[in-house]
């Protein structure tokens, strides 16, 4: 099987996934602000029901903030088989939810795709030198800049590219909240989400 292998600078993890599918809906949840944790590879999720162990893969499983589980489960079209069976029943028994991210789902939303590739990318490239910038970007944004333009016009002594990503750091840390709706990306005081 292949693996499609990448670095979740936010949490300092290696990434595996099977698909490039996989790995875009990682990010969509990763970036979403009631999200405290989430595995980085397809889990192994179980459950003993009726005194037998069931088991199933979910392609990577969440907990949210309110401390609730989701199972994710990423496919190229409607779930089925002994897997998609097997998790339905662990996630009723273990009251976690299960989100199915199929590819047209993904693939409609090209642009906040590319948005977050880009925000992942901009991290990685500084996650060493970048984090001397975060007081000047929280600064900025407590002094009410709450767009990105706003804040590469204020910190012109920063990369547009740098601002990025650790606006991203910052978002993942749970200190700002960005929303990726368009390309001028909105940006607030956030709170307190991962840890």
């Amino acid at each position: 099987r292949a693996v499609v292998r990448a670095y979740d600078p936010y949490s300092l993890s290696p990434l595996t996934f099977q698909l490039d599918l996989e790995m875009t809906a990682w990010h969509h949840v990763r970036f979403r602000a009631d999200v405290k944790s989430l595995t980085c590879r397809p889990t192994r999720v179980q459950a003993k029901i009726d005194g037998k162990e069931v088991e199933a893969e979910a392609t990577f499983t969440a907990v949210l903030r309110d401390g609730r589980r989701q199972y994710h489960l990423v496919c190229r079209g409607e779930p089925s088989g002994p897997n998609w069976r097997a998790l339905a029943q662990i996630a009723r028994h273990n009251g976690a939810v299960i989100e199915v991210h199929d590819r047209a789902t993904l693939a409609a939303d090209a642009k906040r795709n590319a948005r977050l590739v880009r925000l992942v990318q901009a991290s990685v490239i500084h996650l060493r030198d970048g984090p001397a910038a975060d007081p000047l970007i929280v600064a900025a944004v407590r002094d009410g800049r709450s767009r990105r333009s706003e804040l590469v016009g204020q910190l012109k002594q920063l990369t547009s590219q740098l601002i990025d990503g650790r606006a991203a750091q910052l978002h993942c840390a749970g200190v700002l909240q960005l929303d990726l709706a368009e390309e001028d990306f909105g940006v607030s005081i956030g709170g307190g989400r991962h840890g």
